[in-house]
C-alpha cells in the first residue's frame, strides 16, 4: 500500500465521486510501482459498495484511461495512469 499513491490519486479529476472512491480505492490498494491486485470484492469493501457499481466505475475509468488493465501470471493487474491525455 502506498500513501504517496493515494495522496496523488486525491488530486485527479476522474468524475463522479463514486469513480473517484474506485480510483482511490486501487491507489490505496496499490504497490509503490501503480500496479494493484486487488480485485473487484476488495475494491467494494473499502467503502461498501456493490461488486457490480466497482465493475462499472473500473469500467469507465479504464474507457477514460485512467487505469490500464493486463494479466501477469494468471492475476489481474489493475495499473493507475496519472498522465491522461487531454485532461
Amino acid at each position: 500500500m502506498s500513501g504517496d499513491l493515494y495522496r496523488k490519486a486525491m488530486q485527479v479529476m476522474v468524475g463522479q465521486s463514486t469513480r473517484k472512491a474506485v480510483f482511490t480505492s486501487i491507489a490505496f490498494l496499490a504497490f509503490d510501482d501503480n500496479r494493484c491486485l486487488a480485485s473487484d470484492d476488495e475494491i467494494a469493501g473499502l467503502y461498501g459498495y456493490s461488486v457490480r457499481t466497482v465493475r462499472k466505475h473500473l469500467k469507465a475509468l479504464i474507457s477514460d484511461g485512467f487505469v490500464k488493465v493486463s494479466n501477469e501470471r494468471g492475476y489481474r493487474v489493475l495499473t493507475l495512469v496519472f498522465d491522461v491525455e487531454g485532461l
